[in-house]
């Protein structure tokens, strides 16, 4: 038996940076990267027909921010965590107030601390 696969959907503004984050989960083999969109709207939007694992959740984002992001999904039906990125680590208490799994901050160049956020808020 191989290890179970989580799946992850994630949702940031910035084109680059989703993509190098996207590359980035694709290439650890537990993970696998189920979507992407660029605002809390679109994510919404896309969780009427998915339940992904994890959601990574940019904060800074048009329109609905992500730690306004996560009271609208939960209302919807989305029970699973949810990890916000910053790349201003003031909102790592915002974050955990309004009911994030976990807090990621952006500023952070180690690959494996995004896999272990991550892996630490699905464990959680």
């Amino acid at each position: 038996m191989g290890t179970r696969v989580c799946t992850i959907l994630l949702c940031d503004d910035n084109d680059l940076l989703r993509e190098l984050l996207a590359r980035i989960i694709e290439g650890a083999d537990d993970l696998a990267l189920v979507g992407q969109v660029g605002s809390a709207e679109e994510l919404l939007d896309m969780l009427a027909g998915a339940s992904p694992d994890v959601i990574l959740l940019d904060v800074n984002l048009p329109g609905l921010n992500g730690i306004d992001g996560i009271a609208p999904l939960r209302d919807a039906g989305y029970m699973n965590p949810i990890v916000i990125m910053s790349a201003d680590r003031r909102n790592e208490h915002l974050a955990e107030a309004a009911g994030a799994a976990a807090f990621f901050y952006k500023g952070n160049t180690d690959v494996g601390e995004l896999f272990s956020t991550i892996r630490s808020a699905i464990a959680s």
